[in-house]
């Protein structure tokens, strides 16, 4: 009887663990491929009655979208497959899309075209590849362009060539951070069949006709550069959080607690100007408190500057503005408006290339009336970067 029930046991556990392998190698695979279902979709890009179909794969890493438009035949007459995976060449967390589409125009003839857009771990786009291809007449077009950090153009340069391979056209052109065009040349053909090639003045900004047969060597072309961009410089931070007020006050100190919002324009990656608001209150002995300040003055930013490249960001302050501060005790009210500055700084935690969390700031805040109090002030927040 033991040797029975021993042997079902034994059967049982080979069964269980026949299933758990096989839910875990269906996992796996399904961690490997994941194809989600085809999404079906009315479309009347080719008449009415057509479908667009939408296919996703992605193994974690590599993701292909593939779109297939038909019309009310069900005739496929466009599709268009998106493949994005990694790519470091312009830093760590970039990506590298390849776009391929294949038209069926009304007459009947094919069209096809290949894009590639290297972006890097901000999304910018660095570099973009076009190529099309008319199937009636055997003409390619080819594209190449690059960018800088700001996303202006820095190079770009542009081919035609007939079904022989021969060059019907060809430009190329260089251009600053600002955009303005530094150097280039073409070569096309005429009406009568006459090469012509135009070069670049950097002088007049304009093109001037060259007399020579041979195509210039690529000299607009600058060398890759593949050093990752710094986070975009942010000219403009808004603030805002909770912050205590240490009052030097006689006979014995208390605490204000409230709200302080600021904004701060960056003149460039060091110094900014800044706007500085506080709201602080408390109820003392039945007496309402309170206090209200508008200070400005400058913020600067003494390792780094105003990006978001490191995890943190040190800052320091001095601001300079008034302080109005209130006491109603029944029908009765105090007032008083006094100088006051925040002499501090504090550090910001960078979430994203916008975000931040202000977990610290410190300043010594004191107030300059019939006498001068030594106040301190601590707080927190959270704030934006545009």
């Amino acid at each position: 009887m033991k040797n029975g029930k021993t042997k079902l046991a034994i059967l049982v556990s080979r069964a269980v663990t026949a299933v758990l392998i096989s839910c875990v190698c269906f996992l796996a695979g399904e961690a490997q491929d994941n194809r989600l279902k085809p999404k079906v979709e009315p479309s009347d890009r080719y008449g009415v009655g057509g479908t667009k179909e939408t296919i996703i794969v992605t193994d974690g890493k590599r993701t292909t979208v593939t779109v297939v438009f038909k019309d009310s035949k069900g005739i496929v007459k466009a599709n268009n497959q998106t493949i994005t995976e990694p790519d470091d060449s312009y830093g760590k967390g970039g990506t590298n899309e390849k776009i391929s589409e294949e038209i069926e125009a009304a007459n009947g003839t094919i069209q096809t075209s290949e894009v590639e857009i290297i972006r890097d771990s901000q999304k910018r786009v660095r570099e973009k590849r076009t190529k099309m291809e008319d199937h009636t007449n055997g003409v390619t077009e080819e594209r190449f362009e690059t960018r800088y950090c700001n996303g202006k153009t820095k190079y770009e340069k542009s081919v035609r060539r007939n079904s022989q391979f021969d060059e019907l056209e060809r430009s190329e052109a260089g251009y600053d951070e600002n955009g303005k065009q530094i150097s280039g040349f073409k070569m096309f053909f005429d009406e009568n069949g006459n090469k012509k090639m135009w070069q670049f003045d950097f002088k007049t900004g304009k093109y001037k006709n060259i007399d020579t047969p041979q195509l210039p060597v690529e000299t607009s072309s600058p060398p890759a550069d593949t050093t990752a961009c710094s986070n975009a410089f942010k000219r403009n931070e808004i603030f805002g959080g909770f912050s205590i007020i240490r009052e030097d006050s006689e006979p014995e100190r208390f605490n204000l607690n409230g709200v302080n919002a600021s904004y701060t324009h960056y003149l460039n990656g060091r110094v900014g100007l800044t706007g500085d608001f506080n709201a602080h209150f408390r109820e003392r002995n039945g007496v309402d408190l309170s206090k209200y300040s508008f200070l400005g003055g400058i913020t600067v930013l003494p390792f780094k500057g105003a990006t978001t490249e490191d995890r943190a960001t040190v800052f320091t302050h001095a601001l300079f503005g008034v302080s109005r501060f209130k006491a109603d005790f029944g029908a009765d009210r105090f007032t008083d408006n006094s100088f006051t500055m925040r002499l501090g700084g504090g550090l910001d935690v960078n979430v994203n290339n916008n975000f931040f969390i202000r977990p610290v700031r410190v300043d010594y805040a004191p107030i300059f009336g019939d006498s001068t109090r030594h106040n301190f002030q601590v707080g927190f927040g959270a704030g934006f970067r545009f």
